[in-house]
């Protein structure tokens, strides 16, 4: 075989080898993604989040009383506490490896005064995992 066929032929099954290695399934993972918000502040009284998609599930939290709302492609999730701590929730979603960008929009203190956004950060796991 000559040089340049020879090539042709190494292409071609590296080509035909690198399609056959797959990384992981291709297919949606349904269950429950937890979002969590960060605070550098302490307990929290209450949290107003926005989730850039239309398709939410059940939407729940053991620690918070959850109301929900939509306007346009965004779904806003309004977290509120009767005593001051941690405020998360889980979302059941389509597929887990690729939950809804999430941004907090408002929080308040244990205190329901209104805290600034810096330093805060929301947090995401799959709690059904991949």
């Amino acid at each position: 075989m000559s040089a340049p066929s020879l090539r042709v032929v190494v292409a071609a099954v590296l080509a035909l080898t690198a399609g056959s290695c797959d990384s992981g399934p291709t297919a949606p993972i349904a269950g429950e993604v937890e979002f969590m918000i960060v605070s550098p502040n302490g307990p929290e009284g209450a949290a107003l989040i926005e989730l850039r998609t239309t398709e939410v599930g059940l939407v729940t939290s053991s620690g918070a009383r959850v109301f929900t709302g939509g306007t346009g492609d965004n779904t806003r999730i309004l977290l509120v506490r009767t005593n001051p701590g941690t405020l998360s929730f889980r979302l059941t979603v389509n597929d887990v490896r690729r939950p809804a960008a999430a941004s907090l929009l408002e929080i308040a203190g244990g205190d329901n005064q209104l805290r600034e956004l810096s330093g805060y950060r929301i947090e995401t796991k799959a709690v059904t995992q991949p």
